[in-house]
C-alpha cells in the first residue's frame, strides 16, 4: 500500500534476497517471503505477521516491505509509524521502489520520522529512477517546479534521459500488467537540466554545458 498513492503501480521485486549463508538459506526465505505475502493478501495479517518478520531479519527486501506497511497502516500489529520508517529504510536501501517512496512521503510529512524535504526528494528520486510513477508525480508537482529543489529538476532530468519501465502496484492491482515504458525524450531532459543547472546545481551545469 503506497502512501497517498495517485497512480497504479507495482510493487517492484528486487532480484533474490540479501547475501546470506548459502543458497538453501536464500531459498527459505523467498519461499517464507511468498508464503507471508499471500497471508497479506488473504487478509491473514497474524500469519503474515509470523512469517514476513523472519524473512524481513534476514534481509529479504520485499519481506521488509511488507513488514514496514504492516506497521505503518497498523496491519495485524499497532500502527508504529517510527518503526514502519525503519523497515521502509532497510528495504529502501537495498532499492525497491515502493519502499523508497513511503520513506520519502513520510519525511515529506513528518510522519514518525523528522520532517526533512531534502531527504524527501533523496528517496523519492531513488524511486522514480526504478520507475516509480507516483514518485514521478509527486517529484515533479511537489518538488522539481520549485526553483528551491534543483535536486529533483537533475533527477528528472535523469529519468527522461535513460527512459524507465513505470510500474503497477501489485498490491492494489494483482491482475494488472506492466503501465508502459518511458522512452527517452531529449527535449524534456533537457529542459529540466536548464531548470537544475539555473537552480544553481553544478552536475547539471556541467553536463548542459557538455551538450554544447
Amino acid at each position: 500500500m503506497k502512501k497517498l498513492s495517485l497512480f497504479l503501480l507495482v510493487l517492484v521485486f528486487c532480484v533474490g534476497c540479501a547475501t546470506m549463508g548459502s543458497v538453501d538459506t536464500r531459498e527459505v526465505m523467498k519461499d517464507q517471503f511468498n508464503q507471508g505475502k499471500q497471508a497479506y493478501e488473504d487478509g491473514n495479517y497474524s500469519k503474515a505477521f509470523g512469517l514476513l518478520k523472519p524473512a524481513a531479519e534476514a534481509g529479504n527486501p520485499n519481506a521488509q516491505y511488507f513488514l514496514a506497511i504492516m506497521y505503518d497502516f497498523g496491519r495485524g500489529v499497532k500502527t508504529d509509524h517510527e518503526t514502519a520508517n525503519a523497515w521502509y529504510l532497510k528495504a529502501a536501501e537495498q532499492g525497491n521502489d515502493d519502499a523508497q517512496y513511503n520513506l520519502a512521503i513520510s519525511y515529506k510529512i513528518g510522519e514518525g520520522i523528522e520532517e526533512d524535504q531534502n531527504k524527501a526528494v533523496y528517496w523519492l528520486s531513488k524511486a522514480v529512477a526504478n520507475g516509480d510513477e507516483d514518485a514521478m508525480h509527486v517529484l515533479t508537482n511537489d518538488y522539481a517546479k520549485s526553483s528551491q529543489y534543483p535536486e529533483a529538476q537533475y533527477a528528472l532530468a535523469q529519468v527522461y534521459r535513460n527512459g524507465v519501465k513505470l510500474h503497477n502496484d501489485e498490491i492494489k492491482y494483482p491482475n494488472e500488467g506492466d503501465n508502459s515504458e518511458l522512452a527517452p525524450d531529449m527535449a524534456k531532459y533537457k529542459y529540466w537540466l536548464e531548470k537544475a543547472a539555473g537552480n544553481g546545481h553544478a552536475a547539471a551545469a556541467q553536463e548542459l554545458s557538455n551538450l554544447k
